[in-house]
C-alpha cells in the first residue's frame, strides 16, 4: 500500500489519487490550514489601487500564475505532489524530477502553482483539470514552488520571507518542470512597472507583491461586462410543471476580476 493513499490509478507511468485520496490525514489538515491562512493575508487590488493601496518599502514581487494550488512533499525518501483537497500523484515524469531536487533535504512540504502549458497561449487553470484526466497530457504540467510550509518537521512559515526564498532558490533554480516561481527583491514603489511587464503584455495573470509586514497582495486585472440573467418560474398542476413566467433582466456594466 501506497504511503500517500489507498486508491491508487496507474497515470503516466506513476499513479494518481481523486479527490479526498490523501490519506495521510495529518498532511491534509496542514494543507488546508496553509491555505486558509494565507487566504487570510491576501489582499485582492486593481492595478488602479496600486498607487493608494500597496504599502512601501522592502517588497517580493511574483508573477501570478494560472494554475491550481498544490504542495510538494516529502516524507523520509518518499515524495508526493497534492492538493489541499486530496488529489495526489506519485512517481510521475513530474514527481521525478521533484524527487531530485530534494534528494539532500530532509521531510518538507512546499507550496507552488501547479500549472499545465497549452499547445498555444499562456497556461489556464483549466488545463490543470485536462492534463490530471488525460496521461497523455503530463508532459504539460509544471510545478512552481512559492513557499516553504515546512522544512525538518518544523513551521517554516514563521520564518523571514527573504530567507525561506533563498532556500527555495538553493532548491529549485536548477530545476526544468519544478523550478522556482519568477520572484524579485524591489519595493512597493516598483510594483507598477513590474505589473505592466508581466501583465499588461498578457503574458502572466497577475502579480503577487509580498511585503515585509505580512500582507499579500494580489494585483490582476479587471473587465467590464454586461450581464443579461433569464429566470423561469414553473408551478404544479396535477403531476406536470406549468410555467407561470419569464423574466428578462439586463443588469447595469460591473467589473469582475
Amino acid at each position: 500500500m501506497s504511503v500517500w493513499a489507498e486508491k491508487l490509478v496507474p497515470y503516466a507511468g506513476g499513479s494518481k489519487a481523486a479527490i479526498g485520496g490523501l490519506s495521510d490525514k495529518r498532511i491534509l489538515d496542514r494543507l488546508q490550514r496553509y491555505r486558509a491562512e494565507v487566504a487570510k493575508r491576501y489582499r485582492v487590488i486593481s492595478a488602479e489601487e496600486l498607487a493608494t493601496s500597496i504599502p512601501r518599502g522592502k517588497a517580493w514581487l511574483s508573477t501570478k500564475l494560472d494554475g491550481e494550488l498544490w504542495f510538494l512533499i516529502k516524507r523520509g525518501k518518499e515524495v508526493a505532489l497534492a492538493s489541499f483537497n486530496g488529489r495526489v500523484l506519485v512517481d510521475t515524469p513530474l514527481v521525478k524530477e521533484a524527487a531530485k531536487l530534494l534528494s539532500s533535504t530532509g521531510d518538507a512540504i512546499f507550496a507552488g502553482e501547479l500549472t499545465a502549458a497549452p499547445p498555444d497561449g499562456r497556461p489556464r487553470v483549466q488545463h490543470v483539470g485536462a492534463a490530471f484526466s488525460d496521461a497523455a497530457l503530463e508532459p504539460r504540467l509544471s510545478f512552481f514552488a512559492f513557499d516553504i510550509v515546512e522544512l525538518g518537521g518544523e513551521d517554516a512559515t514563521r520564518t523571514p520571507y527573504d530567507k525561506r526564498l533563498e532556500t527555495l532558490k538553493g532548491l529549485f533554480s536548477a530545476g526544468k518542470r519544478v523550478s522556482l516561481v519568477n520572484t524579485v527583491e524591489g519595493t512597493g514603489e516598483e510594483a507598477l512597472s513590474y505589473y505592466r511587464e508581466w501583465v499588461t503584455a498578457q503574458r502572466f495573470e497577475g502579480l503577487v507583491l509580498r511585503s515585509e509586514v505580512g500582507l499579500t497582495y494580489k494585483i490582476k486585472p479587471f473587465f467590464t461586462v454586461d450581464a443579461v440573467i433569464v429566470a423561469y418560474g414553473t408551478r404544479i398542476e396535477g403531476q406536470r410543471p406549468v410555467p407561470v413566467s419569464y423574466t428578462h433582466l439586463t443588469l447595469p456594466t460591473s467589473d469582475l476580476v
